[in-house]
């Protein structure tokens, strides 16, 4: 399916030069947000244990042994519960099967490299992120809590979660892993979601290792309905950002504290009108003095680049 409606590209090369810091990277963003129909998605292809060593399975296997003797019941894996880009052609975005034991084991083992670079290169796990703008024009966002499994204490957008297969549908269910988040963490019901939009795809690299898509959700709650309402074990702090300081908001925390993760970061610039979106692009990139956030595509697995203007 070819959309017109997204990045303008003016040349395309091959990126051998991101390995400086953590990286975003833009799969696809519309200039307007889209239908939530609009995110086409399939899983094919190999399992992602395919490019596993010998090591590799030893690694994870007793990274996932201390990760159950610590949470016990509140983690599990199955074979094929999970996704990981792998190809963008056509704005059709195709996962190959993994599972959360693999997953969790890249983002822990990451600072210490004990996998092969190859795993924390193509590892993109299933994943959504959602900005919440409520009636008062004010946006939910979070600090995660020092609880979760990675990432801990660190900023991020207003929910965000794993993407699992959904054997109802037999494919990955966005739809429902955002409703989920939404009604777990922040007690929202169904009927009080005004609109949800399809605003990007994008991966972030350590500590996300993410394949994330974006999405824009109104609300006609307003602030003081979702402070009386939210779980608050599920996060470190919270805060409510007017919707006109979202882009200062991001560059102060992302770019200037470094205290926001690259999927949080991706997600909440998604939602930002399409020009304010590249401003806080460029500004974020000459800020870190580089091309932190990118734009590019994926070819089973080749990251090939994009600039835009």
């Amino acid at each position: 399916m070819e959309r017109k409606n997204g990045i303008n590209i003016l040349n395309i090369q091959l990126d051998i030069s991101w390995y400086k810091m953590p990286n975003i990277r833009f799969f696809y963003k519309p200039e307007k947000p889209l239908e939530y129909n609009e995110l086409l998605v399939k899983v094919s292809g190999n399992d992602f244990s395919d490019m596993l060593t010998f090591g590799d399975r030893a690694v994870i296997e007793n990274n996932w042994k201390k990760l159950r003797e610590e949470k016990g019941d509140k983690v599990f894996s199955r074979p094929g519960g999970l996704g990981s880009l792998v190809d963008t052609k056509n704005n059709i975005f195709t996962y190959r099967p993994t599972e959360f034991k693999v997953y969790v084991a890249v983002t822990l083992t990451y600072q210490d490299k004990l996998l092969n670079n190859l795993v924390y290169d193509n590892m993109r796990v299933s994943a959504v992120g959602a900005v919440l703008k409520l009636a008062d024009e004010k946006v939910f966002v979070h600090r995660r809590s020092i609880n979760v499994t990675h990432a801990k204490s660190m900023v991020d957008s207003s929910v965000a979660g794993l993407v699992h297969f959904d054997y109802s549908i037999g494919n990955l269910n966005f739809q429902k892993s955002l409703f989920e988040k939404l009604h777990r963490e922040l007690k929202i019901k169904d009927e009080e979601v005004k609109n949800v939009a399809f605003t990007g795809v994008h991966s972030s690299y350590d500590p996300d290792f993410s394949g994330m898509a974006d999405f824009a959700v109104e609300t006609v709650l307003e602030s003081g309905d979702i402070e009386e309402r939210i779980d608050k074990n599920y996060f470190g702090e919270h805060y409510f950002i007017p919707v006109n300081k979202l882009a200062d908001f991001v560059f102060n925390y992302y770019a200037v504290k470094r205290d926001m993760i690259g999927d949080g970061c991706a997600a909440i610039l998604a939602s930002l009108d399409h020009n304010l979106f590249f401003e806080a692009v460029r500004k974020i990139n000459e800020h870190l003095d580089g091309k932190v956030i990118q734009f590019g595509r994926l070819d089973n697995g080749l990251y090939i680049r994009k600039d835009v203007d």
